[in-house]
């Protein structure tokens, strides 16, 4: 690949990302409008953003979200490999999930960061998944995956801190049993977690408007720099 074509690929991914983020913040309301409009949004907040004349691009601070890759690496793990490490990376998308809404929760709210990352940071996660997320207005989440999630939690808590027992042949392979049974179930959860996201922040139309975006962005590439 050319190193322009490269460099394209780099600016439309951070666009995107842009559009997305402005989503998550609620700068953008998606509701039942029309694509067009949605996208037409974006434009004006990019015109304002650009026109100020204090904005400067050094105020855009990318952060990478590695969500796709924990959840890449639990499929392995549980398609192929270990039940408990597959846990482990499951987990680890869920605490990175939860964070993630209650930051753009607390946003939404008029909070600022410097109030809330503290809360969020001390918080253990299932706190954050019940008390917290109850305060906050965010939909209940199910007694089952609450279940799923707190016996998940406790097997990688049991995991990255030693707390490890002598067990009998027969304890070890009930044991080994539940660990599969809790990674088979997972993806369930996450499937659950990714739908609260979707309906709040997009309502319900995540890949409807994000393919909108891209086609919308691939129109505009098309179009010869000198045409009128």
């Amino acid at each position: 690949m050319a190193d322009a074509e490269v460099l394209n690929e780099f600016r439309r991914a951070l666009v995107e990302s842009l559009f997305c983020a402005c989503v998550r913040d609620g700068d953008i309301e998606i509701a039942n409008r029309p694509a067009h409009d949605i996208i037409a949004d974006f434009d004006s907040i990019l015109e304002s953003m650009i026109k100020d004349p204090e904005f400067s691009g050094k105020e855009l601070h990318p952060v990478f979200d590695h969500g796709d890759k924990l959840l890449t690496r639990a499929e392995s793990e549980l398609a192929t490999g270990d039940p408990l490490i597959a846990i482990l990376f499951y987990v680890i998308w869920l605490e990175h999930y939860a964070n993630g809404t209650l930051a753009w929760a607390f946003e939404r709210q008029g909070h600022h960061r410097d109030a809330y990352f503290p809360i969020i940071r001390q918080l253990n996660i299932e706190t954050k998944l019940t008390a917290t997320w109850k305060l906050l207005g965010l939909p209940e989440i199910p007694k089952e995956k609450l279940s799923l999630a707190k016996q998940a939690i406790e097997l990688r808590n049991g995991f990255v801190h030693y707390k490890w027992t002598t067990l009998t042949h027969q304890e070890a392979d009930r044991q080994k049993s539940r660990e599969r049974r809790i990674a088979a179930e997972m993806p369930t959860l996450v499937s659950h977690m990714q739908g609260i996201e979707n309906e709040l922040l997009w309502a319900g139309r995540e890949e409807e408007v994000i393919n909108a975006f891209r086609m919308d962005a691939a129109r505009r590439e098309s179009i010869p720099e000198d045409a009128d």
